[in-house]
């Protein structure tokens, strides 16, 4: 999956109105005219809203959480994280704007649009609309309510050995594929002696909108085709398959990557189990095909440069783990997963590969071409 993505500025338009002028502002969030703050229970609702927000996409969270997804799957505060606070830049192009606030049989739901505004044409860009449910507790509190958790006690569950498939009715998974996905997790654990997780929940979806629906979102610019959170052994596929190898292997290898460097985390994740449907090898011909030799990042690049694509560096990433195992073996990879930091990886990389940092392509094609 596109664990953490990068957000194209002004990727695409839209012939909607703008927000810009239509309502009031409410520290960096901005709440539209329709929304009846002379209602004591809106104006409570959408004042806790705000706080959230506001706290959410401060300094102190962005790249933190967002970055190891250790909140409850499916929360707000987790999507708000993961979704629209995933960088300073993000957080100042696509500020939040309250769009309505509507009463639900037992609380109110608040539409939140985080978008940018041409200056050219004036149109507004979205990069999402998130549905946010609020309940009573009482004493003038309300409390928001997980829309993954809601979503999943009105879908069917079906176990099979240690995974459990959530999916809609009369959809059971094929069991085939299933199979595919109980060896793998036991054949990576038992590769990198690991525990075998005693519980993994997959929720399946037809398309990505449905998957994204199931966060409370009702529109994203750029929605994943999976995600995983790995802490609590549940993994998102919008793809209807059972076995979804690489976002399994963020899983059964939780224990060991859990504060591993992202390029080496994912390219483990990607040399295991490919992306989608598309095993390593044939990813690395595409990338060749795809690439100018000078296109394709240095040694030094692939862990300075902030702008990559996920391409390089999942796909670098995982030539580099897939060369240190032919190599040097398993352990030596399980190893090199215990560097946090850039330059701890860059020395454990250049000892056991003897990949030169001052090399510009050379050392990255070679790994590529092996």
């Amino acid at each position: 999956m596109a664990r953490y993505l990068t957000i194209l500025l002004f990727a695409i338009t839209t012939s909607l109105p703008m927000v810009g002028g239509e309502g009031s502002a409410h520290g960096s969030v901005k709440v539209m005219h329709r929304v009846n703050l002379a209602n004591a229970d809106v104006k409570a609702v959408v004042g806790a809203w705000i706080d959230s927000l506001e706290h959410w996409r401060g300094p102190a969270d962005v790249g933190s959480t967002a970055q190891d997804r250790s909140n409850v799957p499916g929360s707000t505060q987790s999507v708000v994280l993961d979704w629209f606070s995933q960088t300073p830049d993000v957080i100042s192009t696509y500020p939040p704007t309250v769009l309505s606030v509507e009463a639900t049989p037992s609380g109110w739901m608040v539409r939140t649009m985080f978008s940018t505004t041409d200056p050219q044409t004036g149109h507004v860009i979205p990069l999402g609309i998130l549905r946010s449910t609020f309940l009573s507790t009482g004493n003038g509190r309300w409390m928001l309510v997980n829309p993954l958790t809601e979503a999943l006690a009105q879908r069917e569950a079906t176990s099979y050995e240690m995974i459990t498939y959530v999916h809609d009715e009369g959809a059971e998974p094929n069991p085939f594929r299933v199979s595919e996905a109980t060896r793998f997790i036991r054949s990576t654990a038992d590769r990198f002696d690991v525990a075998v997780p005693e519980q993994v929940t997959m929720v399946l979806s037809d398309d990505r909108d449905e998957m994204c629906a199931l966060l409370g979102l009702e529109y994203y610019a750029f929605p994943p085709t999976g995600l995983a959170f790995p802490d609590r052994g549940i993994i998102l596929s919008s793809m209807s398959d059972p076995f979804y190898p690489h976002e399994l292997a963020h899983v059964v290898l939780r224990p060991l990557e859990k504060n591993s460097h992202p390029i080496i985390r994912e390219g483990v994740a990607t040399w295991l189990g490919g992306s989608i449907t598309t095993g390593m090898t044939q990813l690395v011909q595409d990338y060749l095909a795809a690439k100018d030799e000078a296109e394709i990042p240095s040694f030094l690049e692939l862990f300075t440069d902030p702008d990559l694509s996920q391409d390089d560096q999942y796909i670098l990433g995982a030539a580099i783990c897939a060369t240190i195992a032919r190599t040097k073996g398993d352990a030596a990879v399980k190893d090199l997963l215990k560097a946090q930091t850039a330059s701890e990886v860059m020395l454990q990389v250049k000892s056991l590969l003897g990949v030169d940092p001052t090399d510009t392509h050379t050392s990255m094609l070679a790994l590529l071409r092996d």
